[in-house]
């Protein structure tokens, strides 16, 4: 039996309560503040980027908020869709952002809003549809303001850069933004500047729709009537006569009228035309379009934004990494989107004042084939150059990453990036991997932060225990050996040793990378230190990441043949630290993700036999749990309110009791509950009324107490009577006091830290911060 015991962090998670004269307070949980998190070398901040899809539940987003400034996160990045704000030509509505900015703000998060005049839908990981407004196409054809590849393809992800009165229409924009969301001043750190597909400087050479994959080039952008007559103008411009022109290109054509651009893609690199001095132009040209299209844009935000909000403005860069290396049609994939000369283009985010966002900080040469064929792609050298570039060019930068990030190793890759080249902000994409839309943290929060914060992968204690009927202490010890140097690297004179614990149970404690896979055995060595492999299979883990907590693993040494012919019975106890049984639930999840659930005091039957959840008989602090499965791998999970914790079993026992294959688990432990705040008593009298004393002080993982209530409520005997309200100031531990004008009766009080009340309302004490203290005469 392996198991993989994810003891949770006490996490602090507000429950909204309501409060009536006659209801009695329950248990509540509170929330961690911290500071916000910088990266001691190059003062990174980190930024968590909104997911695609609107906010609905304002209450769910406003724990998820909680969550990420409680973990140290800066600020958010939010994007506004023109599909949203200008439903209409000139008809301009910013009431959902700014009741999203609202409360953005109220957690205390700074806000970095992206004017993403593209559509939402169609590009990688898009999981919305948001075309641009309809009203956009009806003013020009699509030979004036669509994109056109050299397939014929027609793109409506955003206006293409030929149509000069769409500057107009982005100006529009930034001037009502301005009029209107001054309110958020002090909240805005920075503006990004939507400038093409995805929000990135580029043309949507890489388009799914236009029947493009991946690793392939992509389709030039230059083609339809408004772009065609533009290369032309400009080669007009520049060799004023047709003859310079053929010189130059070696053609004989007879008027500008003829000039095109490539006409096939491959064969403009195949035939080595980029490399000459018709490619040269038309590459520089077709970058020179996107760079006019820049300063056009970037001139009217600064002019529309600046005076109001005195904020930096950013615009995007994509990470175009496959096609870089490609020994015939070198960076092929980047001349597509309009990247030809990165220093050409930085220097025009110098002249301009604008930050440089690049992207896919994640990627490696390694992971991505070290520039091999076929995806010649090499993300971490264009990373460094394109970063090395701006740094020499005095460009400040912000990064972020392409794709997801799964797990700690990725994070560090990113460290080292923001790191070397002193990235001022890095965001991550998106929300949606970091926090649950309950406002929980994902596993992947605290490695995130944690990584970015310290540099390295996060080390984690583990406690490894291994039951081995068969070994003995002193002829037949057991070791762990696996694939990484703190396991041995797979050579048992390596092998870390494991303490006997007795009654055939052994133990290793040592540190692991959080978050990292590692692949293992429990072996024997006897008194000759000759190796005993076991018969079961190599065994797999992801180490979880459990700040201050010990992860543990636990796994029967098998040494005969599996078997099959009899049910594993997986038991163990719930250790409640406090929750009560009521409330609990424990369910079995086996690999194709079926699911067995039992809430307390239930016991039930599935068609391979009985489980349940139980009182423990000789433990009133444990509850009881067992299952009766086939052999395999389970993710077992206990739950009471938003406390939880899981581990993974996996039912390989081969200890025989009846009929049933004993697979013994070790307690799961609910998190214990944890409060921003200390109530605790000064004094308390009942002589000429009732007047009371307490001190509130936060815990070392509690907030400070500026803007917080406490509330006192008069109790005679177990009767609500009365509530007095007083607001605390400043951000120490302090006394507050109350005084209540009555005589007679049985007088207690109540006292809880709450984070609002409402004045006018009896039903409302908002989040209650710390356990309730109750004041009377007796204590």
């Amino acid at each position: 039996m392996i198991e993989l015991l994810f003891q949770n962090t006490r996490r602090l998670n507000p429950v909204k309560f309501i409060l009536a004269f006659l209801l009695t307070i329950a248990m509540i949980f509170g929330s961690t503040q911290l500071a916000p998190v910088t990266n001691a070398s190059s003062n990174t901040k980190i930024v968590v980027m909104l997911n695609l899809q609107d906010v609905t539940d304002f209450a769910a987003f406003d724990k998820q908020m909680a969550t990420l400034k409680s973990k140290g996160v800066y600020g958010v990045e939010v994007d506004m869709w023109w599909n949203h704000f200008e439903p209409a030509q000139g008809e301009y509505d910013w009431s959902y952002y700014k009741n999203l900015f609202t409360h953005i703000k109220a957690a205390g998060l700074k806000i970095s809003p992206i004017f993403s005049f593209h559509q939402c839908g169609g590009n990688v990981g898009d999981t919305c549809n948001y075309p641009i407004p309809t009203w956009v196409w009806d003013l020009d054809g699509k030979e004036q303001m669509q994109f056109k590849s050299e397939s014929g393809y027609y793109d409506k992800e955003y206006i293409a850069p030929w149509y000069d009165e769409a500057v107009n229409l982005y100006d529009g924009a930034f001037k009502s933004f301005a009029a209107n969301m001054t309110e958020f001043k002090t909240s805005f750190e920075k503006f990004h500047i939507g400038l093409g597909p995805a929000g990135e400087l580029r043309y949507p050479s890489y388009n799914f729709a236009d029947g493009w994959q991946y690793p392939d080039n992509g389709y030039f952008q230059a083609y339809s009537g408004a772009a065609v007559a533009d290369f032309q103008s400009k080669m007009e411009q520049k060799y004023t006569d047709i003859d310079a022109l053929n010189t130059a290109w070696e053609t004989n054509y007879t008027s500008f009228s003829e000039v095109q651009p490539p006409a096939n893609g491959d064969l403009f690199y195949s035939s080595g035309d980029y490399k000459k001095a018709y490619g040269v132009d038309f590459l520089t040209w077709y970058q020179g379009t996107l760079e006019n299209h820049f300063t056009s844009i970037i001139t009217k935000a600064h002019a529309d934004l600046d005076d109001t909000f005195g904020v930096p403005l950013s615009a995007k860069v994509p990470g175009i990494h496959w096609q870089y290396s490609n020994p015939d049609a070198p960076h092929s994939a980047e001349h597509a989107t309009g990247l030809y000369n990165y220093s050409r283009l930085l220097d025009l985010y110098k002249a301009n004042n604008v930050d440089l966002t690049f992207t896919m900080l994640e990627m490696t040469n390694q992971a991505n084939g070290n520039g091999e064929a076929p995806n010649y792609s090499k993300p971490q050298t264009l990373i460094d150059e394109v970063s090395q570039m701006a740094v020499d060019k005095g460009i400040k930068l912000e990064g972020e990453n392409a794709l997801p990030v799964g797990n700690a190793e990725d994070y560090q890759t990113i460290y080292n990036v923001v790191k070397k080249y002193n990235y001022d902000i890095f965001t991550l994409l998106r929300m949606q991997d970091v926090v649950q839309a309950n406002g929980q943290p994902t596993k992947l929060l605290d490695p995130f932060v944690t990584t970015l914060t310290l540099g390295q992968l996060p080390q984690q204690h583990v406690s490894m225990n291994i039951y081995d009927p068969e070994a003995d202490p002193v002829n037949a010890k057991v070791f762990i050996v696996g694939n990484s140097n703190s396991i041995g690297s797979w050579n048992p004179d390596n092998a870390v040793p494991a303490e006997y614990q007795g009654n055939g149970y052994w133990q290793v404690n040592i540190d692991l990378k959080a978050t990292s896979t590692y692949e293992f055995k429990a072996i024997r060595k006897d008194t000759s230190n000759a190796t005993i492999w076991g018969a079961d299979p190599n065994l797999t883990w992801t180490v979880p990441y459990i700040p201050g907590g010990t992860a543990v693993f636990k796994a029967d040494v098998q040494k005969t043949n599996q078997d099959d012919a009899h049910k594993h019975y997986i038991s163990g106890d719930v250790v409640l630290n406090g929750s009560t049984p009521a409330g609990t639930t424990v369910s079995l999840t086996d690999a194709n993700g079926e699911v067995l659930t039992a809430n307390y005091g239930e016991e039930k039957q599935s068609s391979n036999g009985s489980y349940g959840l139980i009182a423990n008989a000789n433990d009133a602090s444990k509850v009881k749990y067992y299952f009766e499965v086939p052999r395999g791998t389970y993710t077992l999970k206990v739950a009471n309110g938003s406390q939880s914790a899981q581990m993974t079993v996996v039912a390989n026992s081969q200890t025989l009791s009846g009929e049933k294959l004993i697979d013994k688990v070790p307690d799961l432990q609910l998190p214990a509950k944890e409060y921003a705040f200390t109530v605790t008593k000064k004094s308390f009298s009942t002589t000429g009324g009732v007047t009371a004393s307490v001190n509130v002080a936060p815990t070392p993982s509690g907030a400070d107490i500026s803007n917080k209530v406490v509330i006192f409520m008069l109790m005679n005997g177990n009767t609500p009577v009365g509530i007095n309200a007083v607001g605390a100031s400043g951000s120490a531990a302090q006394d507050v006091s109350t005084f209540f004008n009555v005589t007679g009766g049985n007088y207690k009080l109540k006292v809880f830290v709450v984070d609002s009340y409402e004045i006018s309302s009896t039903t409302n004490i908002g989040n209650v911060l710390a356990e309730p203290l109750v004041l009377q005469n007796n204590n």
